[in-house]
């Protein structure tokens, strides 16, 4: 059982993998290269750096992987932090991330270690919790009210304009952005 460490956003593990260094690096790397959120930053030795976009619930995140060589296989430690410093809630995008990566390596369940990793779909990278999508389809409703409430006002205050374009601009925008993110699930 895998035990992930999730505190203000940042999460940790730690797992003994039963493969050699060369496999497990592998894996991983391909792994973010098919997620289709996720992009490698840099991949000098036996670490590797990877970013997660954002989306309309979260900043993105940094997943930070260090491989070492055990008489066992690979010790891996897995680190997630958010792009945006100052986040105190990620949606359990870390813990999830991390889960996915640990599940995606040989001989952790996922991918028996004689199969071709192409038979094998690729982890999402990147999800943020079910409780998100309710979160955003409220959102989609309150903007559309606002939005309204913004037009109401256009023809009630024609001469004032700072009173409804604010408005009609933010929730535009802010509905847009939910939209996209709610489709792309």
């Amino acid at each position: 059982m895998l035990e992930v460490r999730t505190r203000a956003a940042r999460s940790t593990a730690r797992w003994t993998a039963p493969a050699p260094v060369d496999a497990v690096r592998a894996r991983l790397l391909e792994e973010i290269a098919q997620s289709s959120r996720a992009r490698l930053m840099s991949a000098p030795g036996d670490t590797i750096e990877a970013s997660v976009q954002g989306n309309a619930f979260s900043w993105g995140e940094r997943i930070s992987i260090v491989l070492t060589p055990t008489g066992g296989g690979t010790d891996v430690i897995v680190r997630t932090r958010p792009v945006m410093p100052l986040t105190l809630f990620d949606w359990g995008e870390g813990e999830r991330d991390i889960r996915l990566l640990h599940h995606a390596v040989p001989g952790n369940g996922r991918v028996p270690d004689r199969q071709p990793t192409t038979d094998v779909p690729p982890v999402r990278l990147g999800r943020t919790s079910r409780l998100s999508a309710p979160f955003g389809w409220s959102l989609v409703v309150v903007a559309g009210l606002m939005i309204a409430l913004a037009l109401v006002n256009l023809v009630v205050n024609t001469e004032r304009v700072g009173s409804w374009l604010p408005l009609l601009v933010v929730m535009s925008l802010a509905l847009v952005v939910v939209l996209r993110d709610l489709r792309r699930r």
